[in-house]
C-alpha cells in the first residue's frame, strides 16, 4: 500500500461514508463521471451496502477493516488496475463473472454477440451445439447456457488459468449443459457432444487489436492479457483464421459470429463471402460502431 495519500486517510479515528467518497473522488482521472460511478461501486462492494444507501446513510463509519481495503483498493485503481480486477467480478448479461488478470473483462459491447446468437432462426431449436471460441471468463458462452439450458456449449481456450476462472463461473450460476476444453482453436477443435455433425452457432470474441493500437497503452487496457488482445495483420489474422476453420466445423446452414473493431467491418465482410458464406451482415453497438459481423454456412 502507498504511503501519503493513503496515510492522510488512515490517520483518522473514524472515517464516514461521504467522507470516504470525497477523499477517493478527490483522484479523478481521465473521464471524473467514470470514475466517480467506479468508486461508489467499490465503496458498495468493500460495506456490502447498496450505492443508493452510501447517500442514503453518508453518516455511516466504516470499520477499520473495511477502511484499509478500501484506502489499498483506490490506490490500485490510481494506478491503472481496472475496477473489475480490484473487486474480483464485473457484471455481463446481467449475470456476475469472476474476473482475474488472466481474462479480459467482457465489455457491454461484447453482449451484442449473445443477443445475435439468441435472435438467430434456429435459436428456437432445442438442441443446439454452439462452440465459443477463447471464452476467457466464459461470459459468453455461459451467458447463452444459462438463457437455454438445453443448448449445448463447448467453450475452448489455450490457456488453463482462463479455464479455471470459467469453471469457476459455470459453477457460480449452476450450469451443466457446458464443457470447457483446452485447446487452440486452429487445431484439435472438438465435435459437438451431442453428435457427429457440426456445430450450429460459433462465436467468438477473438484478438482484434494491432500491436500498435493506441488503446492499448490506455489505463485499465495495459493490465489485461495481451495475448487475448492483439492479433497480427493490423489485428485481422486471428478473425481470418477463425473463418477459415469454421466452414469445416459448422453444420450446413450453421451460423458463425465474430466480434471485431469498428474499423475492421469491410475486411471481415468480404473474407466471409470470400470463403463460402452467405447471407453475411453486421450489427452495429449502441455507439453505431460496427462490432459483430455474422454468415450462414452454405
Amino acid at each position: 500500500m502507498r504511503k501519503n495519500s493513503n496515510n492522510v486517510f488512515q490517520s483518522f479515528s473514524e472515517i464516514s461514508v461521504s467522507e470516504a467518497l470525497v477523499w477517493a473522488k478527490s483522484f479523478s482521472l481521465e473521464d471524473e463521471s467514470l470514475w466517480s460511478f467506479e468508486i461508489e461501486l467499490l465503496l458498495s462492494e468493500v460495506t456490502g451496502i447498496s450505492r443508493e444507501s452510501l447517500y442514503a446513510w453518508p453518516n455511516r463509519v466504516l470499520k477499520s477493516e473495511q477502511r484499509a481495503i478500501f484506502a489499498e483498493s483506490v490506490e490500485r485503481m490510481k494506478a491503472g488496475e481496472p475496477l473489475a480486477y480490484v473487486i474480483g467480478f464485473c457484471e455481463f448479461w446481467s449475470l456476475k463473472f469472476q474476473v482475474n488478470p488472466s481474462v479480459l473483462i467482457p465489455r457491454p459491447d461484447t453482449e451484442l454477440i449473445v443477443e445475435a446468437a439468441l435472435a438467430l432462426p434456429s435459436s428456437d431449436n432445442e438442441h443446439i451445439e454452439v462452440l465459443d471460441l477463447g471464452t476467457g471468463s466464459g461470459a459468453v458462452g455461459l451467458s447463452l447456457a444459462y438463457e437455454k439450458p438445453l443448448w449445448q456449449i463447448t467453450g475452448i481456450d489455450n490457456s488453463s488459468a482462463a479455464l479455471a476462472v470459467a469453471a469457476e463461473n459455470a459453477n457460480a450460476l449452476g450450469l451443466h449443459n457446458v464443457r470447457l476444453l483446452e485447446r487452440d482453436w486452429y487445431k484439435k477443435i472438438p465435435l459437438p457432444s451431442q453428435s457427429s455433425e457440426g456445430y450450429q452457432i460459433i462465436l467468438a470474441n477473438p484478438p482484434y487489436l494491432s500491436k500498435d493500437d493506441n488503446h492499448l497503452s490506455g489505463l485499465g487496457l495495459s493490465c489485461e492479457p495481451i495475448h487475448a488482445l492483439v492479433s497480427e495483420n493490423n489485428g485481422l489474422a486471428d478473425l481470418y483464421r477463425i473463418i477459415t476453420i469454421a466452414k469445416n466445423l459448422l453444420d450446413l446452414d450453421g451460423w458463425l459470429l465474430l466480434e471485431h473493431g469498428y474499423n475492421q467491418r469491410v475486411a471481415v465482410e468480404n473474407f466471409f463471402l470470400e470463403s463460402g458464406f452467405v447471407d453475411v451482415k453486421c450489427l452495429r453497438d449502441v455507439a453505431g460502431n460496427a462490432r459483430v459481423s455474422m454468415g450462414k454456412n452454405a
